[in-house]
């Protein structure tokens, strides 16, 4: 069953929206057997419901679209820690 479709969070959601805001179809097989699509044209409760609504047990994700965006030219990764003193 589907898992973890949610979410999406990155440093482009400010300026893209959520990776769940950028889906625009997904196809799944439901526990009963049938392939259908989901999309804001049909299936529309289920394709709301797979993009974070709940609790995700409605069918096994076979393939999903996604809106694209220009690709950046530089990237940053990394960690930053500060010191934490006592009270202070």
């Amino acid at each position: 069953m589907t898992h973890c479709l949610r979410s999406g969070v990155g440093w482009p959601s400010r300026h893209y929206g959520l990776g769940t805001d950028n889906v625009l179809e997904i196809d799944l097989v439901l526990p009963d057997g049938r392939f259908i699509t989901a999309s804001e044209s049909q299936n529309t409760d289920l394709f709301w419901a797979l993009r974070g609504a709940g609790g995700n047990n409605f069918g096994a994700v076979w393939e999903m679209r996604l809106r694209l965006f220009p690709q950046y030219k530089t990237y940053m990764a990394g960690q930053s820690k500060l010191p934490v003193r006592g009270s202070d």
